[in-house]
């Protein structure tokens, strides 16, 4: 993928602008040292300065039109080549957080022949370079931009190569099984060594399995690198908005004894058993009177279409009502959405028992004493993830493109093993393998495409 990499130099801040006292700018490139070592001055040349070592000195240039000034003081890092973030020359530079100092230094750079990098152009010059491969580039995103403790350890792992080593012991047993079946086709009248039918049964049903398996933990992997989206459905006053109050811990929503307060959706972000999750407070269903009210309704309807969970909530402490009825009716679970019966105000006298709804488990909660929450948040995760991750170790698959491509692999593995079983020639097994193993390596990095890249490393941020 040389054609892929530039000669130039590039430079980004590598802290969020106004991030605190301090600062960070990267140079990359073949003559970032050089470049920064021009505007540099300290006890020695950054030239000459050992890999990994920390100098202390300051930053000057011309400012506008006049002379030349002191910038700034600094600290700075040279990292050489190949030993890089990059796996080409790298200087950090750690100045003071001001705005105007960080926007000067950048001026700085530029001016001496650096170009502001892209989003995500540092992570992808470690790819290009053979630092990281795919899979890791695009966990290193996935681990700035995580929001929960268990979604950073997701990305984690990935970073680390857990993902690509599992990918790569993959990929081995695929190579030995058409290294064996090609052998045989290309030297099928001399002594070479045959292949064992069963074994190679064996083989694709043991890789297959481990694909499935990588496959099955999608779902959830995806709800920590997305989130979810949990909707509060329910009738006016059952207390949805005491309900994302609580969840979020925050006054988010108004709460009033009025019925329909809440006219439109609220939200609020929260961390459920190690997942990012929207909690989404509706308008709640009755009769629906003004065109604002409708509207409510409307959007109420749009919600729970994409939510992932539903928690319908009921009032414990008055009897269910005709609209209680309806909505248990056509939102039980059992009807292609996973929902959530909920009994809310169990700290008031109760109208009617839980048991009463036959919907399995009930959760029964306090959202204004906070009570019972804890069971609510069980109930959810139970709903998002069932009973744990599926049987993939630590690897948790979180990208929809290694879903895809693993998808492709598992489905060309198991027409190999049908033209096994259905005792085809080496020569169609050996196509399917091929498949099979070019669909893994696009999960690595066997990709050359420019524009594949581009959208890949794009949603990165700026300085990574």
């Amino acid at each position: 993928m040389a054609d892929l990499l530039g000669e130039d130099t590039i430079v980004a801040l590598a802290t969020p602008p106004g991030a605190g006292a301090i600062a960070m700018v990267r140079v990359s490139g073949p003559r970032a040292v050089q470049l920064v070592d021009g505007a540099f001055t300290g006890r020695r040349s950054l030239q000459e300065l050992p890999s990994h070592l920390m100098a202390h000195g300051w930053l000057r240039g011309v400012h506008g039109s006049s002379a030349e000034v002191t910038i700034d003081e600094v600290m700075v890092v040279v990292h050489r080549a190949p030993h890089s973030y990059t796996g080409e020359d790298l200087v950090e530079i750690t100045c003071h957080g001001s705005p105007l100092i960080v926007r000067q230094i950048l001026q700085l750079f530029c001016a001496r022949g650096a170009r502001l990098a892209e989003p995500g152009e540092f992570t992808r010059r470690a790819f290009l370079h053979g630092r990281l491969d795919l899979a890791q580039a695009e966990a290193v995103c996935d681990l700035v931009q995580a929001r929960t403790e268990r979604a950073r350890r997701a990305s984690m792992a990935q970073l680390e190569g857990q993902l690509s080593q599992r990918i790569a012991q993959l990929q081995e047993r695929l190579v030995d099984a058409r290294a064996l079946l090609e052998l045989d086709i290309d030297f099928s009248d001399e002594d070479v060594p045959s292949w064992d039918r069963q074994l190679l049964a064996r083989t694709l049903e043991e890789v297959g399995g481990e694909l499935r398996a990588l496959l099955r933990t999608f779902q959830q992997g995806r709800f920590l690198r997305e989130g979810a989206r949990v909707v509060l459905l329910g009738r006016t006053n059952v207390g949805k908005s005491s309900l994302l109050n609580a969840l979020v811990e925050s006054d988010r929503a108004i709460v009033s004894e009025l019925p329909g307060t809440t006219r439109d959706t609220l939200e609020g972000l929260v961390d459920i058993g190690g997942f990012p999750v929207t909690v989404v407070d509706t308008a709640g269903f009755g009769v629906a009177g003004s065109e604002i009210e409708k509207e409510g309704l409307r959007r109420t309807e749009r919600e729970v279409e994409k939510a992932d969970v539903v928690i319908l909530l009921l009032d414990g402490s008055e009897p269910l009502q005709a609209e209680d009825r309806r909505l248990l009716e056509v939102y039980v679970p059992g009807r292609g959405r996973t929902v959530i019966p909920a009994v809310n105000k169990i700290d008031l006298p109760r109208a009617w028992s839980p048991a009463e709804l036959g919907a399995g488990r009930v959760v029964e909660l306090s959202a204004k004493r906070r009570l019972g929450l804890e069971q609510l948040r069980e109930a959810v995760v139970q709903a998002l993830i069932g009973d744990g991750f599926a049987g993939a170790g630590d690897v948790v698959l979180t990208n929809a493109r290694h879903w895809e491509a693993l998808r492709q692999a598992e489905e060309a593995v198991r027409r190999a093993g049908a033209s096994l079983a259905q005792g085809l020639s080496a020569e169609f097994i050996v196509v399917d393998l091929r498949e099979a193993s070019e669909a893994l390596g696009r999960v690595v990095g066997g990709v050359s495409d420019e524009d594949i890249l581009a959208s890949i490393f794009a949603r990165f941020c700026i300085g990574k």
